[in-house]
């Protein structure tokens, strides 16, 4: 891991980054046996971006993050479709205001 600041929250997430980063990673439970990899899904069809979020609740501002990532993958340049470039968008993009 990096060797930027990190602090613990309450709720057993790690903010990291002391350059404004304000993803969070929930590691706080991380399982202490060897657990078998979710098998299956690679053949399964996605869903659309929009339709698969509507299934993460009370998440802020969704609607406007999501058609903000969908506007800047219009046309991705590395295979991807617009769907999967928008979703790692999602995945990556910041969501809380920075601390100071």
């Amino acid at each position: 891991m990096a060797s930027s600041k990190s602090s613990r929250t309450d709720d057993s997430q790690i903010r990291l980054g002391s350059t404004g980063n304000s993803r969070y990673f929930d590691i706080g439970d991380l399982p202490k046996q060897t657990l078998l990899p979710i098998s299956g899904y690679q053949y399964r069809e996605l869903p659309a971006l929009k339709l698969a979020l509507k299934m993460v609740p009370d998440l802020p501002n969704m609607r406007s993050q999501i058609e903000t990532a969908m506007d800047n993958c219009r046309h991705p340049p590395d295979g991807l479709t617009q769907n999967e470039s928008a979703a790692i968008h999602i995945y990556t993009m910041e969501w809380y205001p920075r601390e100071t």
